[in-house]
């Protein structure tokens, strides 16, 4: 698979440059049209008090164990621990594919097992973890998303990570929508929910 990156910003990090990098796959899968979400739960009387507003406002904040927040169609990648090698001067990565069906990426990782908390020196505390903030993530990947439209790769611009938050109102809307159009039986997919309207738009009704 052609490879178009070098993972030398993953190896500068501190923790990077103790575990090392490597090369892999990973299975790309789709955040579904609706999940359920939910608070964490009780912060453990031992802990004490989380002190300042934001705290707070982050704590009750909703989200999935497996999906977060993240909106529905999104994609999704799970590493997959493959051995794998470069060839013709590192321009693509290869391995062996076990699994028909499946959409194989390549990624860049922490030379660990992504299975537990990050390494750490023995002795000593945790490193600092990467920097994961919106605007230090839209830095990274920004760039990225512009190269594969420039190659034709693509034609969706980049968007920028803190309008990606799922909206749970509008994921039962779809919902209701997806479960309404899989009972009917004589509108040829021409029915709406309540709430909702018929819209010709390009050619063809569609559900608003």
């Amino acid at each position: 698979m052609p490879l178009q990156f070098s993972g030398d910003e993953l190896n500068a990090t501190e923790v990077g440059q103790y575990t090392g990098v490597v090369f892999d796959f990973a299975k790309k899968w789709t955040v579904p049209t609706n999940y359920s979400v939910a608070t964490p739960p009780e912060i453990p009387a031992e802990a004490g008090e989380i002190p300042g507003e934001v705290a707070k406002a982050l704590w009750d904040w909703e989200s999935n164990p497996l999906y977060g927040r993240m909106k529905a169609g999104e994609n999704m990648f799970t590493p997959l621990n493959l051995e794998t090698w470069k060839r013709k001067d590192d321009t693509e990565l290869c391995t062996r594919v076990f699994t028909a069906g499946w959409t194989y990426c390549p990624i860049v990782r922490l030379d660990a097992s992504f299975y537990g908390r990050l390494p750490r020196r023995p002795g000593e505390k945790e490193f600092s973890p990467p920097d994961s903030t919106c605007p230090a993530m839209d830095g990274l990947l920004a760039p990225i998303q512009e190269e594969q439209k420039a190659q034709g790769l693509t034609a969706a611009p980049y968007q920028e990570l803190d309008y990606t938050a799922s909206n749970q109102d509008l994921m039962n809307a779809e919902q209701r929508y997806a479960d309404f159009q899989a009972v009917q039986t004589d509108l040829g997919g021409l029915g709406c929910p309540a709430g909702r309207r018929l819209d010709y738009q390009g050619g063809s009704y569609r559900c608003v």
